[in-house]
C-alpha cells in the first residue's frame, strides 16, 4: 500500500544568485516550509454537510412586444430567475421586476411594464424629467418604435 503525502512547495526566481542558467531558463529552487515567509494557502476546503444550492439567473431575449402598435429595434436582454411558486423576469438598471406564473407570463409582464416605461418616459418632455429619467427615455426610444 503506498501512502500519500502532502507537499507544499514554492519556486523562486532570483536574479544574480545564480539560479537563472546562461540561456535564461529558470532553475526551480523547493524552498522547506520553514523557510517560506508566508504559510501555504489552502485552496479548497471539504465538510461533509451538503450545501444549499446556488442558482444563478438566466438570461433571455424579449424579440417581440405583445402590443401590434410597438416594434423592438433590437432583443432586449432579461434576467429570468424561477422562484417557489412561479418566475421572476427583471432588469435592474430599468428598474422592472415582474412576476409571473409562467415563464411565458412573467415575460409578458416584463413586455408590458417596459411599454408603460416607453409610454411614460418616452413621449415625456425633456424638461419634464430628471437626468436618468431622460437617460432611461433615450434608451428607450432607441429600442423600442411606436408603430
Amino acid at each position: 500500500m503506498m501512502a500519500q503525502v502532502s507537499v507544499a512547495w514554492d519556486v523562486r526566481r532570483e536574479i544574480g544568485s545564480g539560479l537563472i542558467g546562461s540561456i535564461g531558463q529558470i532553475k526551480p529552487r523547493i524552498l522547506p516550509s520553514e523557510e517560506k515567509p508566508y504559510p501555504p494557502r489552502v485552496s479548497a476546503q471539504f465538510t461533509e454537510e451538503i450545501a444549499e444550492p446556488v442558482y444563478f439567473p438566466k438570461v433571455v431575449y424579449i424579440t417581440e412586444l405583445p402590443e401590434s402598435q410597438y416594434r423592438l429595434k433590437r432583443p432586449i436582454a432579461v434576467f429570468l430567475e424561477q422562484g417557489e411558486e412561479g418566475w421572476l423576469a427583471s432588469r435592474d438598471d430599468l428598474g422592472i421586476c415582474c412576476y409571473g406564473a409562467t415563464v411565458d407570463e412573467a415575460l409578458a409582464n416584463f413586455a408590458l411594464a417596459l411599454l408603460d416605461d416607453y409610454d411614460i418616459y418616452a413621449l415625456a418632455e425633456p424638461n419634464e424629467l430628471t437626468e436618468g429619467a431622460c437617460e432611461l427615455a433615450e434608451w428607450l426610444r432607441e429600442v423600442i418604435e411606436r408603430l
